[in-house]
């Protein structure tokens, strides 16, 4: 699991219902019971609430962490959710507009429907910030609960191949253009 003998650097495909942890919990709940990881300096990248799956770095390169969690980095995070109904167009435009939320209005947006059934849309949105369940208060807001949250990217990593509950070590290629998205 080390890179160069002294960070580690993992992406985990986070399953749902787990807590983003590096904490050993009871009931194998924790992404160190998925990991079996016996180092305690690993830290999660940012963090998915219980019930989202999807991308999620673990490192022990603390300055990595610290500048890809910076509120001012503007790494992109891709996620596809499970919403209830149809959004309007106008809805859409809203969240891509930025919606009002209780700590201020959330950033800009990509967003785009993916696929739609009589009862529920997959849409893609890539964010730039990470408010506080934020995907969860900004479908509130316009009355289409998330059924169903993923990231299926964080920065330049992706979990295509990886199943939930499966991770894998990154290469120096991945760790360099992590490192080359971030602030100086």
């Amino acid at each position: 699991m080390l890179n160069n003998n002294q960070y580690s650097y993992i992406l985990v495909y986070k399953p749902k219902n787990f807590i983003s942890t590096t904490k050993q919990l009871p009931l194998n709940k924790s992404l160190f019971n998925i990991l079996q990881i016996k180092d305690n300096t690993l830290t999660t990248v940012g963090r998915l609430d219980y019930d989202t799956e999807g991308a999620l770095l673990v490192t022990n390169d603390k300055l990595l962490a610290g500048k890809l969690t910076d509120p001012s980095s503007f790494i992109p995070k891709i996620y596809e959710i499970k919403i209830k109904n149809i959004p309007s167009r106008s809805n859409l435009l809203k969240i891509h507009k930025g919606i009002y939320l209780e700590e201020g209005c959330s950033r800009s947006c990509y967003i785009e429907p993916i696929s739609t059934t009589s009862s529920n849309t997959w849409i893609r949105i890539i964010l730039t910030q990470g408010k506080n369940r934020q995907i969860k208060r900004i479908f509130w807001k316009i009355n289409h609960p998330t059924l169903r949250i993923i990231r299926t990217h964080f920065g330049n990593l992706s979990i295509a191949g990886l199943k939930p509950g499966e991770y894998k070590t990154l290469s120096l290629n991945e760790i360099k253009d992590l490192y080359s998205i971030t602030p100086h």
